[in-house]
Protein backbone atom coordinates (compact mmCIF):
# COMPACT_ATOMS: atom_id res chain seq x y z
CA UNK A 1 0.00 0.00 0.00
CA UNK A 2 1.54 3.61 -0.56
CA UNK A 3 -0.24 6.40 0.71
CA UNK A 4 0.22 9.85 -1.17
CA UNK A 5 -1.36 12.92 -1.69
CA UNK A 6 -4.33 12.93 -3.80
CA UNK A 7 -3.86 14.13 -7.45
CA UNK A 8 -6.53 15.21 -10.66
CA UNK A 9 -6.02 11.34 -11.46
CA UNK A 10 -7.69 10.23 -8.63
CA UNK A 11 -11.17 12.05 -8.39
CA UNK A 12 -13.17 9.42 -10.67
CA UNK A 13 -12.13 7.11 -7.48
CA UNK A 14 -12.03 9.56 -4.97
CA UNK A 15 -16.19 10.08 -6.23
CA UNK A 16 -16.79 6.20 -5.32
CA UNK A 17 -15.18 6.11 -2.07
CA UNK A 18 -17.20 8.96 -0.82
CA UNK A 19 -20.45 8.36 -2.35
CA UNK A 20 -19.51 4.47 -0.34
CA UNK A 21 -19.16 6.56 2.78
CA UNK A 22 -22.43 8.30 2.00
CA UNK A 23 -24.56 5.60 1.43
CA UNK A 24 -22.77 3.85 4.67
CA UNK A 25 -23.92 7.11 6.93
CA UNK A 26 -27.18 7.43 5.17
CA UNK A 27 -26.28 10.69 3.65
CA UNK A 28 -27.37 11.87 -0.08
CA UNK A 29 -24.28 9.95 -2.71
CA UNK A 30 -24.67 11.58 -5.62
CA UNK A 31 -23.57 15.52 -4.70
CA UNK A 32 -20.16 15.57 -5.24
CA UNK A 33 -18.71 14.39 -8.74
CA UNK A 34 -15.66 13.86 -9.78
CA UNK A 35 -15.33 17.47 -11.18
CA UNK A 36 -16.12 19.16 -8.36
CA UNK A 37 -13.70 16.92 -6.07
CA UNK A 38 -10.49 18.20 -8.57
CA UNK A 39 -12.05 21.46 -8.18
CA UNK A 40 -12.89 21.87 -4.44
CA UNK A 41 -11.12 19.48 -2.60
CA UNK A 42 -7.92 18.65 -4.39
CA UNK A 43 -7.48 21.76 -5.99
CA UNK A 44 -7.63 24.11 -3.09
CA UNK A 45 -4.40 24.92 -1.42
CA UNK A 46 -6.79 25.19 1.92
CA UNK A 47 -7.59 21.66 1.59
CA UNK A 48 -5.22 18.43 1.97
CA UNK A 49 -6.28 15.12 0.36
CA UNK A 50 -4.59 12.17 1.05
CA UNK A 51 -5.07 8.48 -0.76
CA UNK A 52 -4.06 5.07 -0.09
CA UNK A 53 -3.65 3.27 -3.17
CA UNK A 54 -3.30 -0.50 -3.01
CA UNK A 55 -0.60 -3.15 -4.34
CA UNK A 56 -3.85 -3.58 -7.55
CA UNK A 57 -3.37 0.37 -8.02
CA UNK A 58 -7.36 1.01 -6.69
CA UNK A 59 -7.70 3.25 -3.89
CA UNK A 60 -8.31 1.96 -0.42
CA UNK A 61 -9.12 4.84 1.45
CA UNK A 62 -9.25 8.70 1.79
CA UNK A 63 -8.23 11.13 4.21
CA UNK A 64 -9.75 14.92 3.68
CA UNK A 65 -8.36 17.98 5.64
CA UNK A 66 -8.48 21.75 6.24
CA UNK A 67 -6.10 24.17 7.59
CA UNK A 68 -7.06 25.75 10.97
CA UNK A 69 -6.19 28.44 13.93
CA UNK A 70 -6.15 27.15 17.30
CA UNK A 71 -6.63 30.06 19.21
CA UNK A 72 -6.50 28.43 22.72
CA UNK A 73 -3.30 26.95 21.99
CA UNK A 74 -2.39 30.00 19.65
CA UNK A 75 -1.15 27.38 16.53
CA UNK A 76 -1.97 25.83 13.45
CA UNK A 77 -4.08 22.89 12.75
CA UNK A 78 -5.82 20.75 10.84
CA UNK A 79 -9.49 19.69 10.92
CA UNK A 80 -10.55 16.48 9.76
CA UNK A 81 -13.26 16.15 7.61
CA UNK A 82 -13.38 12.82 6.05
CA UNK A 83 -11.87 9.71 6.99
CA UNK A 84 -12.89 6.43 4.94
CA UNK A 85 -11.40 3.12 4.34
CA UNK A 86 -13.18 0.53 1.81
CA UNK A 87 -14.81 -2.42 3.73
CA UNK A 88 -12.22 -4.71 1.94
CA UNK A 89 -9.42 -2.60 3.46
CA UNK A 90 -10.05 -2.17 7.13
CA UNK A 91 -8.21 -3.31 9.96
CA UNK A 92 -4.89 -3.35 8.30
CA UNK A 93 -3.79 0.03 9.33
CA UNK A 94 -4.78 1.86 6.19
CA UNK A 95 -6.44 4.71 8.41
CA UNK A 96 -3.50 5.42 10.59
CA UNK A 97 -0.94 5.51 7.64
CA UNK A 98 -3.59 7.99 5.97
CA UNK A 99 -3.65 9.88 9.19
CA UNK A 100 0.35 10.04 9.52
CA UNK A 101 0.34 11.36 5.35
CA UNK A 102 -1.81 13.93 7.06
CA UNK A 103 0.46 14.92 9.58
CA UNK A 104 3.24 15.11 7.58
CA UNK A 105 1.95 16.98 4.35
CA UNK A 106 -0.23 19.70 7.55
Amino acid sequence: MTVRRATAEDAAALEALIAAMNREQHDPDDRLPASRIERDLIGQDSSIVCVAEAANRSLAGYVTAHRTYETAHAEHGLYVGDLYVAPGHRRQGVARALLAALARHG
